[in-house]
């Protein structure tokens, strides 16, 4: 058997005997530390709570008057909608207030799945991104006349008539939230200095899933990212 490097057999020693002994949640919450703190006072968002209205999008009015390109405009029913660019593509995503204890509670989730180890931590790019991950669903119910006008097939002047076709939301469009995961260890360089390696990175994270009414997700110029 071939015999280990000396600085992998020394990197082992310390691992032995000092990293492997340290509580395994400790070097984490002191990476961690504003999260946690501020998570003490703070509850964090449920985001199955979270249904985004009108307030949540009105910010990109004014990105677009200021970046000179057509103003938004709402989906409606996703079922008329007739855009070259799929719904997910140019969707602008809503505003989300996220805090210190949300990032927090998805550390907590991201340590549940993965299990954490004696030295390691675990950092998420903060705050998270949103897309278009479903666009709902809507229909309309069919026109009805009223009494009074059901021998005319309903009056276009009548608001009862009128009143009779409802949208249906039957799904709810979703947005999922993703970022970047990584997780760290602590280790020792030949000085006795402390360093870090990364020991796993995961793109597009998936840290929450929140809810909007499909005819309220506006819909804004490609390359949205790129030019405003």
């Amino acid at each position: 058997m071939d015999e280990m490097p000396a600085e992998a057999a020394e990197d082992e020693v310390i691992h032995q005997e000092v990293i492997s002994k340290l509580p395994p949640r400790l070097v984490h919450e002191k990476r961690n530390t504003w999260a946690y703190f501020e998570a003490e006072v703070t509850e964090p968002i449920d985001p199955a709570s979270v249904c985004h209205d009108e307030l949540s999008t009105i910010h990109w009015y004014d990105r677009a008057d200021l970046a000179t390109v057509d103003s938004p405009e709402p989906v409606g029913i996703p079922g008329d909608y007739r855009g070259v660019d799929p719904i997910e593509d140019v969707a602008l995503p809503p505003r989300m207030a996220w805090s210190g204890p949300d990032k927090k509670a998805a550390l907590e989730e991201a340590i549940r799945v993965y299990g954490i180890e004696p030295g390691q931590w675990f950092d998420l790019e903060w705050p998270p991104s949103a897309h278009l991950w479903d666009p709902g669903i809507v229909f309309q119910t069919d026109f009805t006349p009223c009494g009074v006008h059901a021998e005319l097939d309903g009056d276009e002047e009548c608001p009862e008539c009128q009143d009779s076709v409802q949208d249906v939301v039957e799904q709810m469009a979703q947005w999922k939230w993703t970022t970047t995961l990584r997780i760290n260890a602590i280790a020792f360089d030949d000085d006795g200095r402390e360093r870090s390696t990364e020991v796993h990175v995961e793109q597009g994270y998936e840290v929450a899933t929140t809810d909007q009414d499909p005819r309220e997700v506006l819909i804004g110029p490609p390359d949205r990212d790129r030019h405003w």
